[in-house]
């Protein structure tokens, strides 16, 4: 069975602009390695399509997204939030 590969939003710091986002390896040996942060809901959705990931949030980045404006206050069926 091929391990899962998310896109997983992590919460910013504060004064920070963008969210961390790092590719994460669901396996026995289970991996990480950043990519480059994202802005929105939206922007992490679209490039968890292109690159064939599942979403995953941080319930703190989710919180912080949606009191930003940026993400949905309901969350949608293809996140996960962690």
């Amino acid at each position: 069975m091929k391990p899962q590969i998310y896109l997983q939003i992590s919460e910013r710091t504060w004064g920070e602009r963008l969210w961390p986002a790092h590719q994460v390896t669901e396996a026995p040996w289970r991996s990480a390695a950043a990519v480059a942060s994202v802005e929105s809901y939206l922007d992490a959705r679209d490039r968890a399509l292109r690159n064939r990931h599942l979403l995953r949030f941080d319930d703190e980045a989710w919180q912080q997204m949606v009191e930003a404006g940026v993400a949905p206050a309901a969350v949608p069926a293809d996140v996960t939030i962690t």
